[in-house]
């Protein structure tokens, strides 16, 4: 039995919030999409971006491990922004260390 696809796009954080270490992010694509992943800080600037390219329908799953492209990520407020060409969402984040 073939598991059925997602009837709508979702964005869930899939670890606990406030997080330590890493973060696992759920997402749900109804069809093939182009998918933007990415992290900002609190003053709205990428500080990482997890996904961004095609994928195919159905749910999947990244994990933050925590860094950006400088280096590791401070405690603090984040947010996940969500994008495809027909949806998006957005849902902070807390790190602690």
């Amino acid at each position: 039995v073939s598991p059925a696809l997602p009837l709508a796009f979702a964005l869930d954080l899939a670890s606990a919030n406030p997080a330590r270490g890493s973060s696992r992010i759920r997402y749900a694509l109804p069809h093939d999409q182009h998918v933007r992943l990415a992290l900002l800080d609190v003053r709205g600037r990428v500080v990482a971006v997890l996904r961004d390219g095609a994928e195919p329908a159905g749910v999947h799953e990244v994990v933050w491990d925590g860094r950006t492209a400088t280096g590791v990520a401070a405690s603090g407020i984040y947010f996940v922004q969500f994008q495809t060409e027909e949806w998006k969402a957005q849902r902070r984040l807390v790190r602690l260390r």
